[in-house]
């Protein structure tokens, strides 16, 4: 899949990165200024990767080329611009000092000073517009899948914005700490023992994750832009053009009502919107429309209250006296125990072991 090949790619060059600053400390770049220019930029492409990746994994159309080439711009303009300084003017003594761009010239400018403070804006950016784009993914789950397990990208949430703090941190460390508070090895070493923890970390959730869309038919996805919590202030705003009427929205959930009572499709762990508008054979943005317009509720909501009256049914039967808890909950369309706890005691107000002590028989 596209997103692990970014994937892959951001790990490489951070890879690069690391090699580039471990060659900062035997001050190999300091007379190689074009190659250290080069290096010193790869910081440029972080938060383009994070951003693609996400992208990639949100969106069930691949990436397009023109579109990989744009976020990497800023790495081209930034090599660029610092061989320009350098070749117009030379007298300038441009070199590499703790694995950033150094000009000593007390009478330069203080633009050209901070040109290297745009890889931090450039981090803090994309960083801050990942956190954006990965609230409203997580809003839209709620209304188009049953389930969470393995696409609520929290692990991705947790590692924007603890990409955000890390290269901040960095960032700051080495262009703010007066250069005799600590050895420009201790520095460098610092960061790359963080970075390397983190691109650990970012390994082990990336390979992890599955690709979220590849059971739901391409053609009938909804874009990502239009998973937006709605609250019955914001429905009645956003489908004010919507050609469903009150008629139809309330045959469609009578149907939807029915089938999920008469096929108990809600035992199917994986079921989507997609799929149960597909069963009803009605468009996917009313039957979506029509659960928030006249139940108030989402489509996760929807189906997993079917799946938390199955399990009190269960739990309240005899012959399912000798079951754990958790093998019910899978019996009734549950993915995981994490799951199941956290949406019963939404339901009803208890967990499912407090609800069991209460049961009589």
């Amino acid at each position: 899949k596209q997103p692990d090949y970014i994937l892959l790619s951001w790990l490489l060059i951070i890879g690069l990165h690391l090699a580039y600053y471990e060659l900062a400390l035997q001050q190999f770049w300091r007379h190689r200024w074009i190659p250290g220019v080069i290096g010193h930029a790869l910081a440029l492409c972080y938060g383009p990767l994070l951003y693609l990746y996400t992208f990639s994994l949100i969106h069930p159309q691949k990436v397009k080329a023109i579109t990989l080439l744009l976020h990497f711009l800023p790495y081209v303009f930034y090599v660029v611009l610092w061989m320009g300084l350098k070749a117009w003017f030379p007298a300038w003594n441009l070199h590499i000092v703790s694995g950033l761009m150094a000009i000593p010239n007390a009478h330069t400018p203080i633009f050209i000073r901070s040109i290297t403070y745009l890889i931090a804006i450039s981090a803090a950016s994309y960083a801050l517009y990942n956190l954006k784009i990965l609230r409203v993914y997580q809003q839209g789950i709620s209304q188009t899948f049953s389930y969470y397990e393995k696409i609520n990208l929290n692990w991705l949430r947790y590692c924007a914005l603890s990409f955000f703090l890390i290269f901040i941190c960095i960032f700051l460390i080495l262009t703010l700490l007066p250069s005799g508070t600590f050895a420009p090895s201790v520095k460098i070493s610092g960061v790359s023992v963080v970075m390397l923890l983190w691109v650990f970390a970012l390994g082990y959730f990336g390979f992890k994750q599955t690709h979220i869309f590849s059971s739901i038919p391409m053609a009938k996805l909804m874009n990502v832009s239009d998973f937006k919590e709605k609250t019955p202030a914001t429905t009645t705003i956003r489908y004010q053009k919507s050609s469903l009427k009150a008629e139809t929205s309330q045959q469609y959930i009578q149907a939807a009502q029915q089938l999920m009572q008469e096929k108990r499709l809600y035992l199917n762990e994986e079921l989507t919107l997609h799929q149960l508008a597909a069963q009803l054979d009605v468009p996917t943005y009313h039957l979506s429309q029509a659960l928030n317009e006249e139940l108030q509720k989402n489509f996760f909501d929807f189906v997993n209250e079917y799946r938390v009256e199955e399990v009190k049914q269960k739990v309240a039967d005899p012959t399912f006296q000798k079951y754990t808890l958790l093998a019910i909950a899978l019996e009734s369309g549950f993915r995981s125990k994490a799951s199941f706890n956290r949406v019963f005691k939404r339901f009803t107000g208890m967990t499912p072991s407090e609800y069991k002590k209460n049961v009589r028989f």
